[in-house]
């Protein structure tokens, strides 16, 4: 059941009717998905006439997010016959097959097509596309295996590498955090306890403890966790003069309690809502770089950055890398991290800042890896027309 898709429309009492002529039966499990929200499970009863769900929270979801078609099973079904022929051989047109197929499908599309695979070949697709000695030859398996694994999945499986790293390890774990919205960090602590019977918390804390100086930051980067089903409804424009007046406050404490002041406000809000408590603040950004110190300063500044802008900018840094290389792992990261979420303000966000288009700059530099240069420009073609 798709709230969006079914067009509904709520009544004087808030009662929602769905049109069409679908039967729900009796005993049986349904999900229902609404955007901004988290999955609802309910179980139709015997003589139900109107259903009484959960009450949910709405988020504001990715603006890149869409739903699959409605003939999204359908097409994945061709879909996985062609990535089967096409995995069997692994020449450079087995590899056009591939790229024609992931680079011309949302990210919503992309787990229907997961799903479908798995169904058929018992394996996941991701695993077929790295064993098929396709790593070893084009540049854009990487980017192709983490394409078709779900967002959750991905941030989950940045932070535990993060954990596993010697040095430098909450570096990823800010980034991913602090660029993220409250749903996403919702559905990232689910699938990490997931798949590593752990809990989110604990790597954050784990990668905290073991980077030098970042102790003060572990405190706003588990609240954000803790605090993100409640951000989104927390934050709204009557609060950005009252959020702005107990950051200063906060900022004019000790060095041994401002951490903890500034974490009980910034991690309770919304990336976009501290935006607009930084134009109330008026100079919060040169406050934050005077007061705080280490991760915590580099987690509280990103908080403020919009997320286009950063990662515009470490796009170029791996388009021209100071060594003259192009660092293609830095460009499926990112790319895969995005896309579906915020790809085309990227996109956009890089033409304003370096006046050229992200696309063109991608194709003169990867010019020299074909396969990697026709999916990433597929990817940004296949993003929806970005709206400031």
């Amino acid at each position: 059941l798709n709230a969006e898709a079914a067009e509904a429309d709520a009544d004087r009492d808030g009662v929602v009717r769905f049109p069409g002529n679908d039967a729900l039966f009796v005993g049986e499990k349904y999900t229902l998905q609404v955007p901004g929200a988290n999955p609802t499970e309910f179980t139709v009863t015997d003589g139900n006439e109107v259903l009484v769900l959960p009450t949910m929270v709405l988020h504001t979801p990715w603006y890149d997010a869409k739903p699959p078609p409605s003939h999204a099973r359908e097409r994945a079904e061709q879909d996985v016959s062609t990535l089967d022929e096409a995995l069997k051989g692994g020449l450079a047109d087995d590899v056009s097959a591939v790229v024609k197929v992931l680079g011309s499908r949302n990210a919503a599309e992309l787990q229907v097509l997961r799903s479908v695979y798995k169904h058929k070949f018992r394996k996941e697709l991701g695993e077929a596309l790295a064993q098929k000695r396709l790593l070893n030859k084009f540049k854009s398996t990487l980017l192709q295996t983490l394409l078709v694994r779900s967002k959750p999945e991905l941030d989950a499986i940045s932070i535990f590498a993060a954990t596993q790293e010697k040095e430098n390890k909450d570096k990823v774990v800010i980034e991913l955090l602090c660029t993220s919205q409250p749903l996403s960090l919702l559905e990232l602590r689910a699938t990490y306890s997931t798949l590593y019977q752990k809990d989110l918390l604990d790597a954050i804390k784990q990668v905290s403890a073991a980077s030098s100086g970042v102790a003060s930051a572990s405190v706003l980067l588990c609240g954000l966790v803790e605090h993100a089903g409640e951000a989104s409804q927390a934050s709204y424009d009557a609060t950005a003069a009252a959020d702005a007046a107990e950051l200063r406050a906060a900022l004019q404490e000790p060095d041994s309690l401002a951490p903890a002041r500034v974490a009980a406000v910034m991690s309770r809000r919304t990336r976009v809502h501290l935006r607009k408590v930084a134009a109330e603040y008026g100079d919060l950004v040169a406050d934050i770089k005077k007061k705080l110190q280490g991760s915590m300063q580099r987690a509280a500044l990103l908080l403020l950055e919009r997320s286009e802008d950063y990662y515009a900018r470490k796009l170029e840094a791996a388009l021209f890398a100071p060594d003259g290389t192009l660092h293609a792992e830095t460009l499926a990261t990112v790319i895969a991290a995005r896309y579906g979420r915020d790809l085309s303000g990227i996109a956009h966000a890089y033409e304003t800042l370096y006046n050229r288009a992200l696309r063109e700059t991608i194709s003169e530099r990867c010019k020299s890896f074909p396969d990697l240069h026709d999916l990433l420009l597929a990817l940004l073609g296949s993003c929806p027309t970005y709206d400031p």
